[in-house]
């Protein structure tokens, strides 16, 4: 992880320092897979062994993220004034349930398939059943806000094939880029403009 943030830096003028930057060595992933649902061809979750350092405390256990692809968004809810404040509420009821909160995108040309929006969740827990059976119960509050939000929103499991090209990114992949938190403008949409680019908004299909 230093030697890609060392490489990103020097590529990028704004963020170059002097020193090399100090990364410390605090997370190691023991083994990591994916778990399909043999019966209906999708994803149900990828897990990680891992051994976590932090405060000198050593913490192994598994950690188990379970992803739901946005299909469908009405169109008119680019026209909707109070979207962001929507989302808000969303996150606001999500994390105080406790839920860490997951979302993904990535552009899949090859095969094509287009961009890809994902929410999902993330659970740790010191088997990999107990971690299995935690985001099971953190994606179904995810999915629920969710839909009482956006009540025609439409998030179905992954199939096998985006989350094949999804562990094999995030395995090969030299500089993806990772974000903590969620966008919070300081002013919402006022108008009808369909031309807004929102995240959430950006699938038509």
């Amino acid at each position: 992880m230093a030697n890609i943030l060392n490489d990103i830096s020097r590529k990028i003028p704004w963020i170059r320092s002097s020193k090399p930057l100090a990364i410390p060595d605090d997370l190691r992933i023991q083994q990591a897979g994916i778990q399909f649902d043999p019966d209906r061809h999708e994803l149900q979750y990828i897990w990680l062994n891992m051994v976590e350092q932090e405060a000198g405390q050593i913490y192994s256990g598994y950690r188990v993220i379970r992803l739901l692809q946005l299909k469908y968004i009405p169109m008119d809810v680019r026209r909707d004034a109070g979207l962001l404040q929507k989302m808000r509420t969303a996150l606001r009821g999500v994390y105080g349930a406790g839920v860490n909160l997951v979302y993904l995108a990535a552009g899949i040309f090859d095969p094509a398939i287009g961009i890809v929006q994902c929410y999902g969740v993330t659970s740790f827990a010191e088997t990999r059943d107990s971690a299995a059976e935690r985001s099971r119960r953190d994606l179904a509050v995810l999915k629920s806000t969710l839909a009482g939000a956006y009540r025609q929103t439409r998030l179905e499991p992954l199939t096998v094939e985006i989350a094949e090209w999804i562990v094999k990114a995030l395995q090969t992949m030299s500089f993806p880029i990772v974000t903590v938190g969620h966008p919070d403008p300081r002013e919402n949409a006022r108008g009808g403009d369909a031309k807004l680019n929102d995240p959430l908004a950006g699938s038509t299909q």
